[in-house]
């Protein structure tokens, strides 16, 4: 009779487990759906690319197509990084923003500028920028200009899809609106030694007229270097929204739900 008792209320507190359990997985999902993954396409270029090779602009057209890239500027052909040519002229892509959202962001890319490389051949410039949109773009309409010019040093390269969008440089929160290129020079630069991987991160903040990733349409980065180095190679590229504290919490209250009741049950 005390085992038939023992057996009721085992089962019945396993229900009970179980009925939290599922709560809690729930709660977790919840989480890790609302933490970001990588924004960028193709980040490892494991995936060949070579279409997206010579275009004089990164236009509204190659929005969500992964890596474009000038004219003998940058190999992508799916071995894996991207293989720098004989010019300077760019390597980026664009993306939906979707559902995501948050205010702080982790960038990152791995630079090895190739074993002979001069001085003036080991930095990597980049841009990181979003757009709003404020008309309706259609083919054609740019979102960064000249990338496929042979020097891009001092050259402006962020657009506005025609006038159909404001840009903002995510690193600054310099805005940009009308028609045209905009933001000669403004540039970051990672600094490498030849031969060796420069494993480059950082993090940054939306400041500015936009505080968070919801209120843009797209975003978008751009690479090129001041001189180019036969073989230099850029891999792993990431672009990730950092989970909210409310996120990171619901992490912690739910490991510590499941602690109490698994103490519960077994009392």
């Amino acid at each position: 009779m005390f085992y038939s008792f023992m057996s009721v209320s085992n089962r019945k507190h396993g229900k009970i487990m179980n009925k939290y359990l599922l709560a809690i997985t729930l709660l977790v999902g919840l989480g890790v759906q609302a933490s970001s993954g990588n924004l960028m396409l193709n980040s490892d270029f494991s995936t060949d690319n070579t279409g997206g090779s010579g275009d004089a602009q990164i236009e509204y057209n190659a929005l969500d197509l992964g890596w474009r890239f000038g004219l003998n500027s940058w190999f992508v052909d799916g071995t894996g990084a991207a293989v720098s040519g004989n010019t300077e002229r760019g390597l980026g892509q664009v993306v939906s923003v979707g559902s995501e959202t948050g205010a702080d962001f982790t960038f990152s890319f791995d630079w090895t500028p190739g074993s002979g490389a001069a001085a003036n051949e080991l930095n990597l410039r980049y841009l990181v920028v979003g757009w709003d949109e404020t008309g309706s773009p259609i083919a054609g309409n740019d979102f960064f200009a000249n990338h496929n010019n042979n020097n891009l040093e001092g050259v402006a390269l962020i657009e506005t899809l025609d006038n159909k969008a404001t840009a903002v440089n995510l690193l600054t929160g310099t805005t940009y609106t009308g028609g045209g290129a905009h933001g000669a020079g403004v540039e970051t630069t990672a600094a490498g030694s030849a031969g060796l991987t420069l494993n480059y991160s950082t993090t940054f903040t939306l400041s500015g007229t936009f505080n968070d990733i919801s209120e843009l349409d797209y975003v978008g980065v751009l690479f090129y270097q001041d001189d180019a180095e036969l073989g230099s190679t850029l891999d792993n590229v990431s672009l990730t929204v950092i989970p909210e504290p409310a996120t990171l919490g619901l992490f912690a209250i739910s490991g510590g739900a499941l602690l109490f009741f698994r103490r519960k049950s077994m009392s």
